[in-house]
């Protein structure tokens, strides 16, 4: 499942491709507060997964440098 805004950037081609692999969107509804909060939190958790993977990304880049 995709959970997203209900915004046109994940219209057209977006559904399309979800649809090849069977996956579902959730849109989030308009002058929801719950489903805004729901998105917040999911994308700021990708990001700091993000940030922590390219941190160990970094720091294995360092330790190869200095072995």
């Amino acid at each position: 499942m995709l959970q997203v805004d209900p915004g046109r950037e994940f219209m057209g081609s977006v559904t399309q491709e979800m649809e090849k692999h069977k996956t579902y969107i959730r849109r989030g509804r308009t002058e929801i507060h719950r489903d805004q909060a729901i998105r917040e939190f999911k994308i700021t958790t990708m990001a700091m997964a993000t940030e922590n993977v390219a941190v160990q990304i970094s720091a294995i880049g360092w330790l190869r440098q200095i072995t």
